[in-house]
């Protein structure tokens, strides 16, 4: 990766539909999921080229805002020749999704069985979903991947969680005073039980190439071992965890087994270039794990 003031060669250029939220709509959808987007896009070429990727793979655009007021969210992506990534995101139209567009939503999330939430957007509208999706009698699990992470975020959050999902750096940004770089298994543990302490049900910790960890209520941990794979591109490899994440959780199955199989398709993921076009369908999975 370039130090600052560097000007460095590259091997190659590509333009692919991302973003965290989409990207986690779409591992979900591939895999067979029935998928619904709430977000804002602008009224240009890249809004009109998600969109429509969204209907090839039968994403339910109907929650979609189109705006004039902004550009649609891009992010750069400088990707080193071990796979590692770093990302610079411009938010665009994403920063606009406000409270009462979500709240129009209403009926969207109720009958959903599982609610994804990022920090892409402006907190309020995030609080607006999960408050929704807690609301009397709603059975809707929620699910929080905090990147980007934000410090001092509203205690409240919190207490709409099930399930949190973050990296090792995101979870030094959210519990300040912390410092993972040398962390043992057991530090991460002690990390993600601060994060319960606040009303948080179970954290998911990614691990990269070690898999992740999973700290569930009464503080069980379980440490879930990655695929071991040549990794060609890291770009939506933790979205493509998120998504499937969601996925098996619609389907019925724990957190523990969730994890397990996200870990298999996000393995899947890196051995190919880009982001969405990486995700593998249901039917390629079963095919190579078998």
């Amino acid at each position: 990766m370039p130090k600052v003031g560097e000007t460095l060669n590259g091997h190659s250029f590509l333009e692919s539909i991302g973003g965290k939220g989409s990207n986690q709509a779409a591992a979900s959808a591939k895999l067979g999921a029935h998928v619904s987007m709430i977000g804002k896009i602008g009224n240009d070429s890249w809004g009109k080229l998600l969109k429509s990727s969204y209907e090839s793979i039968h994403i339910n655009t109907s929650s979609l805002i189109v705006t004039d007021e902004s550009t649609t969210g891009v992010a750069n992506i400088l990707v080193d020749d071990e796979g590692h990534n770093c990302i610079v995101v411009i938010p665009g139209a994403n920063s606009l999704l406000n409270k009462s567009e979500v709240e129009a939503q209403r009926k969207t999330i109720q009958e959903s069985k599982v609610l994804v939430c990022g920090l892409e957007v402006p907190i309020e509208g995030t609080l607006t979903a999960l408050r929704i999706a807690k609301e009397k009698n709603q059975q809707v699990t929620t699910i929080l991947n905090t990147a980007p992470a934000q410090k001092n975020l509203d205690d409240e959050i919190w207490k709409l969680v099930d399930i949190v999902v973050a990296n090792e750096t995101e979870l030094e940004i959210l519990i300040p005073g912390i410092d993972l770089s040398k962390a043992s298994d057991e530090d991460v543990k002690n990390a993600a039980q601060k994060l319960q302490e606040k009303g948080v049900k179970n954290v998911v910790i990614t691990l990269g190439a070690r898999g992740c960890m999973v700290v569930r209520e009464k503080g069980e941990m379980t440490l879930v071992q990655a695929e071991k794979v040549q990794a060609v591109d890291s770009t939506g490899a933790g979205d493509c965890f998120v998504g499937s994440i969601a996925f098996c959780l619609a389907q019925g199955k724990d957190i523990s087994s969730s994890c397990q199989f996200a870990c298999k398709v996000a393995a899947i993921s890196v051995t190919r270039k880009g982001a969405q076009q990486s995700f593998p369908t249901l039917k390629e999975v079963q095919h190579l794990l078998s």
